[in-house]
């Protein structure tokens, strides 16, 4: 038996809190979720390996049949992280100023 180690980073929040807003009003097409995933960090100018996005879900989301839904208990953390996505925000924008990317993102 293993035991994953789970790491939780502010980019990793920040992306999964973007992916979940995406999905408030529609499900999307894994395609679509990706697409969304890549630009978002692209724009943080922040070497992050947005692939990695099913990875930081745990119940949140669901992916069926090539669609990515947000699950009801998805909802309900998404109404409670609307104020800490933005701090994260703020705080990745100021570091991605001070620190040039490094390679591709």
């Amino acid at each position: 038996m293993s035991i994953a180690a789970t790491y939780y980073t502010p980019v990793g929040e920040y992306l999964r809190f973007v992916i979940m807003k995406s999905l408030e009003p529609a499900p999307l097409a894994v395609a679509e979720v990706e697409k969304i995933a890549e630009e978002t960090i692209r724009k943080l100018g922040i070497k992050y390996d947005w692939r990695v996005w099913p990875s930081l879900f745990d119940g949140e989301v669901e992916i069926r049949e090539g669609y990515v839904y947000l699950t009801p208990m998805g909802r309900i953390i998404l109404t409670k992280a609307e104020k800490t996505a933005g701090q994260i925000r703020d705080m990745l924008g100021r570091l991605s100023r001070q620190v040039p990317p490094q390679g591709p993102v």
